[in-house]
């Protein structure tokens, strides 16, 4: 029943079944329709080879693996793709009265999006699709911590982002990213940047006044946990270390800082 809204997820995004359409994709769909479905995004190319190579179960794993990459490749060749992803990603996020730019489907999206960019052979212009795309959704991104994929934008806007930026993504939202997957937003938020006084003012001094109220959740304890044993294997699990070694890349590019070893841990 979910593939008979492919053609119309855009169009359903920014109408009042957007709460329906979102809550039946993270809740009920599977990995292979999920992936039809975002296919609505990148425009009617994409959907035609999803269609057409993916409807075996086999194949279709192995479609899932291979699509950024395939992405990439279409972008590096001058494929218009990323322009009509930017430009329906543009248009959900110019309509935040929709609801939609709080759901993780918008947001898988929009990960999507960054890594191709990343793709593409000249930095200049990776550079100034990835400000564009951030000053597009700037005003949302307290919305978007909160899931996984989401959480993972906001982290690579503040690696790759100003001091200013920084402290507009931070300072106004810190004390609601204490729990879920905004977590992962706190812990990166030093690691990707040198701004000592960034890191002490908006998140150290932060965490630390809130530290009664943190203790008494598990969460909570790991927001506290994290500034003096960060990525400890004894209060954070495997995936939630290898998840933040994710932008390890990105900090050794564009950070003076070192990795020590109990960061890099995984």
């Amino acid at each position: 029943m979910l593939l008979e809204f492919q053609p119309q997820v855009l169009r359903l995004l920014l109408h009042e079944a957007t709460s329906f359409l979102a809550d039946a994709l993270e809740l009920y769909a599977n990995a292979h329709v999920r992936l039809i479905l975002l296919r609505d995004f990148y425009g009617k190319e994409a959907t035609l080879f999803t269609l057409t190579t993916g409807s075996n179960e086999e194949k279709a794993k192995k479609r899932r693996k291979d699509w950024l990459g395939l992405l990439k490749a279409l972008t590096s060749s001058g494929n218009g793709i990323l322009s009509l992803l930017k430009e329906n990603l543009t248009t959900i996020f110019n309509n935040p009265s929709k609801g939609a730019t709080t759901h993780a489907i918008v947001h898988r999206v929009l990960w999507e999006y960054l890594n191709a960019l990343s793709g593409l052979p000249d930095e200049a212009e990776q550079e100034k699709l990835r400000r564009e795309i951030f000053e597009i959704c700037q005003d949302v991104v307290a919305e978007m911590v909160h899931t996984k994929d989401g959480s993972r934008v906001v982290r690579e806007f503040l690696a790759y982002g100003t001091a200013k930026d920084r402290k507009q993504i931070l300072k106004p939202h810190i004390e609601r990213m204490y729990f879920d997957e905004a977590q992962n937003v706190v812990f990166s938020a030093p690691n990707v940047t040198d701004d000592t006084k960034l890191s002490s003012e908006s998140l150290v001094s932060e965490i630390v006044d809130a530290a009664l109220k943190l203790y008494t959740t598990v969460q909570g304890r790991r927001s506290l946990l994290y500034l003096v044993i960060p990525r400890s294997r004894q209060h954070f699990t495997p995936a939630q270390i290898s998840f933040l070694s994710e932008s390890d890349p990105i900090r050794a590019k564009n950070s003076k800082k070192g990795i020590s070893s109990g960061e890099s841990e995984v």
